[in-house]
């Protein structure tokens, strides 16, 4: 069953009859996801993300979901807790039953080795302990889940962090130099303090060794050099031509500024839907932006779709703002708070500012 055969299905189950439309969206939902993993079976979507990403009330989706069952278009389990979200799996019609997907994917994933088929089928088992056994069985279920994690990973590979090919001490002196000179661009007298030395100790830090997070936040008052960090740092990348992979050019991050987000999802969806992929975004000034933009009677969080969706696809995002971590939470509730601190490192600015006028400086 393909992407295409699964669709045919749904609508011969209309045919059947009349679907309403939050199933077939639900339904259209889930075959993106599964196809989004690559047909692994069963895979896990919270409830609130399903909700939330087809702007339907929680018990909409979940009245659709089990009027998808009652159809045989999927079965699922219900999930525990945020962190164990319900599982799905789409289902194949036969002529007579309805048949799980999953039914021979894992085929090679699962088969017995030689040796035990012959221990079982001549009863060797029995003359084992219950210790034994009991161990026999962990050491096949570690066995297996090893090899279905492999192939879980050559289907889908974790995607590489950005990172600056040099020491962190070299990163730090050109970030250094990045900074002066966009200073100096302003016509301003750069003066360095212990804090803004610290912060790009931070951030060279974490441009240059391994790490879990693949953006950063920072944050803090007006005036103390977010900003302009995050600006030395679009000029460093231009000026160092660093490659892609694959001759696909050299990296460079687009910065835009969160109000203009909000504007491009109105006014140019297309663009908006553009800027969402690129591979290394810096937003400037998060939380300026309105919260919610109305267009033809859609409302639309453009924002918050577009971290949700960088945050799904791991893609490479700095981020300037004057708010606190706490008031964050606040402005874009716990959702998009929790899924920030899994995906930046903060950066937090307390110093004044360190930018003088050049000519003010002159008697």
């Amino acid at each position: 069953m393909n992407y295409i055969g699964l669709m045919n299905q749904m609508w011969r189950s209309a045919m059947k009859s009349p679907m309403p439309a939050s199933e077939i969206a639900l339904f259209a939902y889930l075959v993106n996801e599964c196809n989004k993993r690559f047909w692994q079976m069963p895979f896990a979507c919270s409830t609130t993300r399903i909700s939330d990403d087809l702007r339907v009330s929680r018990q909409t989706v979940i009245t659709a979901r089990e009027h998808l069952v009652k159809r045989r278009l999927i079965s699922f389990t219900e999930g525990k807790s945020r962190h164990l979200p319900s599982t799905y799996t789409l289902t194949n019609w036969t002529d007579d039953l309805t048949v799980g997907l999953t039914d021979g994917l894992t085929h090679d994933l699962t088969h017995i080795k030689d040796k035990d088929k012959d221990n079982l089928i001549k009863g060797d088992s029995k003359n084992l302990s219950i210790k034994e056994r009991e161990r026999n069985n962990d050491n096949n279920t570690q066995n297996r889940r090893e090899e279905l994690k492999k192939s879980m990973q050559q289907r889908r590979p974790m995607k590489a962090r950005f990172k600056l090919s040099m020491s962190e001490e070299k990163a730090y002196s050109y970030l250094l130099a990045a900074i002066m000179a966009e200073v100096e661009y302003r016509h301003r007298v750069f003066c360095s303090n212990e804090d803004m030395e610290k912060q790009l100790q931070e951030m060279a830090h974490w441009l240059t060794t391994p790490s879990s997070h693949f953006g950063i936040l920072l944050c803090g008052g007006c005036g103390n050099g977010k900003s302009t960090m995050l600006k030395a740092f679009q000029q460093l990348l231009n000026t160092l031509h660093i490659p892609k992979p694959y001759n696909e050019g050299t990296y460079g991050i687009r910065i835009v500024d969160a109000k203009y987000i909000a504007y491009l999802c109105k006014n140019n969806y297309e663009a908006y839907r553009k800027l969402i992929n690129v591979d290394m975004l810096g937003i400037d000034d998060l939380g300026t932006e309105p919260s919610e933009v109305l267009d033809y009677g859609n409302i639309y969080t453009p924002v918050i779709d577009l971290l949700t969706k960088r945050y799904e696809e791991q893609l490479f995002t700095i981020i300037t703002t004057n708010l606190t971590p706490q008031q964050i939470r606040g402005h874009y509730g716990d959702r998009i708070a929790d899924r920030l601190n899994e995906m930046v490192k903060k950066i937090v600015f307390n110093n004044c500012t360190y930018r003088i006028d050049k000519f003010a400086t002159r008697g």
